[in-house]
């Protein structure tokens, strides 16, 4: 499994998950580095109850199968091949307009949940919100159609 799960996850490189007992906090900690994005949010954001109401990974469940996901987002080199997307759709930017000043970007690309069928059936296993000046979430399932566009769907939410 890709170093880059790993980090984001809490499932070590030999694919042992992380007991239930600190799923929570692991899962509180991956969320933080996004916690501006709600900076308008009505008082204080739980933000592991708002990734679970946003069908967001279970942590509870569905193991094999968010391991087999990111088992295949990483045969798919998704992470490397969003990041050469917003470059190089920055680089464009930049070009066709000197002096142009961007945030740095926080991106969350994190697993949907496979159990929940809005999100599997009608989304299509794929969410996002880049409406927030330098934040975007990208929910995603690694269906093979949303695996091929994953490039598109950064620089669409980048955008």
């Amino acid at each position: 499994m890709a170093k880059e799960c790993a980090d984001l996850t809490g499932i070590d490189l030999d694919g042992a998950i992380a007991p239930a007992a600190d799923r929570v906090g692991l899962l509180r900690s991956m969320l933080e580095p996004i916690r501006d994005m709600y900076r308008y949010y009505p008082g204080e954001i739980d933000l592991v109850a708002a990734h679970l109401e946003q069908s967001g990974f279970p942590i509870d469940r569905d193991e094999e199968r968010c391991l087999d996901a990111l088992d295949t987002l990483a045969a798919a080199g998704a992470w490397k091949r969003m990041q050469r997307a917003v470059d190089d759709a920055l680089a464009v930017l930049l070009e066709a307009t000197p002096g142009l000043e961007v945030p740095d970007i926080t991106v969350l690309f994190e697993l949907g949940d496979p159990g929940d069928e809005h999100f599997m059936g009608p989304c299509q296993g794929v969410t996002g919100s880049g409406g927030i000046s330098g934040q975007i979430v990208i929910t995603f399932w690694p269906f093979s159609e949303n695996v091929e566009r994953i490039d598109f769907t950064a620089v669409d939410l980048a955008a």
